[in-house]
């Protein structure tokens, strides 16, 4: 659903009146533009569903038939498969289970040229897909084919615009989600599109295969450390971190931590491991313990981990390793005590005035987001009781933001495409560097479901 935020900032795209586009013929934008800015006044909320019905299911249908299919002066959604391997869980045991799975995804192709007709054969042009969205949709609306092809170039058009302008589209929501990451600026439309990396999420597979590898005993751990010391060897340091200094150092009032600690609060205990590959190293910061607090109050916790890439990484003797991960634990901490359930706060986040990596460079990390810690996604068994791994991500402000508007969806599909949704870059910067900054759109959209 739209709440009129935009992602993008592209106020180029934004600016021009109907008036001017009308008397520069050889404007670039002008085609496109009218076309969505025609098909958004002419068109009905309920016809938008009917469209996004018609043409998501045919999408989805020649995706799973084994065709590909033009989305005009966009890109490609092509049927793509993939081998992989999940578990599913009893009390004491799990089964292991190989799957063959094909999936819709995307690329960008903003002209359907003979390269594209020959790697993608018996592809889904803009004439097929038209003739196919008629069939769908017959039941619905007695359109003329006149009708029908502009409202279809008008839907697709604002598509195409939603994600320049907004930096996603959920106008083919029964399809998926339309991303787009902007890696350079441009002057029109099409320079923003060729600087984008432009991609789709979506829920939508069909399983080819599928079969068990085995059954096998669920392990019960010892400390929450023991995956990472197999994967990693002995930690390289431990940290044992005093909550309560760290949100003072935070900014946080005094009485707002007496609420939340009490005076005989345990200190945080983390073991740091390091991962070394031929591109960079690798820190890894595991708490134990944690877990305890989320299974006394509602039977299963959540043991936390930080991963970061940082950049001053020489002499591990030189080092304080707090300095990279205190202020994010005291933060989390704060969310898990905080909330309602201390087991589950995936997607949920907290700000902080100050930069979340003391004495970096890089002072616009001040927020962290928790996900889905994807190397041990399943829930562990331990003596005390079950808990799961939740991973801490650092955000820009602007990033923060888009979760206050938008939720944390969507921001998190963006990270996971850059690869910062598990592993932390001190270096890194902001998702929207090359796109202004966020504000509130002044066109209004109907919404779609």
């Amino acid at each position: 659903m739209y709440d009129g935020t935009t992602l993008g900032g592209i106020d180029s795209l934004l600016a021009d009146p109907p008036s001017k586009i009308n008397n520069e013929k050889n404007n670039s934008l002008r085609q496109p533009r009218q076309l969505w800015n025609e098909f958004i006044i002419e068109s009905s909320e309920e016809e938008r569903r009917i469209l996004n019905f018609g043409i998501s299911s045919s999408i989805t249908e020649s995706v799973f038939d084994g065709r590909a299919v033009y989305l005009e002066r966009l890109g490609i959604v092509f049927p793509s498969t993939r081998n992989r391997k999940r578990s599913t869980l009893e009390d004491r045991t799990f089964d292991l289970i190989s799957e063959t799975v094909v999936a819709p995804e995307f690329e960008k192709c903003s002209e359907l040229i003979s390269y594209q007709r020959d790697r993608f054969k018996g592809i889904v042009d803009t004439k097929d897909l038209i003739s196919i969205v008629k069939g769908k949709i017959a039941f619905f609306v007695k359109w003329k084919d006149k009708k029908i092809d502009r409202y279809i170039r008008g839907f697709l058009a604002l598509l195409r615009y939603e994600v320049i302008v907004y930096g996603y589209s959920e106008r083919l929501s029964q399809l998926g989600i339309f991303y787009a990451v902007h890696n350079r600026q441009g002057k029109n439309d099409s320079e923003w599109i060729d600087g984008a990396d432009i991609f789709l999420r979506t829920d939508l597979e069909i399983v080819l295969e599928s079969g068990r590898v085995g059954r096998y005993t669920r392990p019960v751990l010892a400390s929450a450390w023991e995956p990472f010391e197999a994967q990693y060897g002995k930690p390289i340091s431990y940290i044992s971190l005093n909550i309560k200094e760290e949100l003072r150092e935070l900014g946080i009032e005094e009485n707002e931590i007496s609420k939340i600690l009490t005076n005989q609060q345990s200190p945080l205990e983390i073991s740091v491991f390091k991962c070394t590959t031929e591109s960079d190293d690798k820190l890894v910061f595991v708490t134990n313990g944690l877990r305890k607090l989320g299974i006394k109050s509602h039977g299963i916790g959540t043991e936390l981990v930080f991963q970061i890439v940082p950049n001053r990484l020489t002499e591990l003797g030189d080092i304080d390793f707090k300095n990279f991960s205190a202020r994010s634990f005291a933060l989390a901490w704060m969310l898990l005590v905080s909330g309602k359930d201390p087991a589950a706060p995936l997607g949920e986040g907290l700000s902080s005035d100050i930069s979340l990596i003391k004495e970096s460079a890089n002072i616009g990390l001040t927020s962290i987001l928790l996900t889905t810690f994807r190397m041990i996604e399943s829930e562990q068994l331990t003596n005390e009781g079950k808990f799961n791994y939740i991973c801490m991500t650092l955000l820009y402000s602007d990033e923060a933001k888009v979760i206050e508007d938008l939720g944390s969806t969507k921001i998190i599909a963006l990270l996971e495409r850059r690869g910062l949704d598990q592993v932390n870059r001190e270096t890194r910067g902001s998702l929207f560097g090359k796109k202004g900054k966020l504000k509130p759109s002044s066109l209004s959209l109907a919404n779609v479901d």
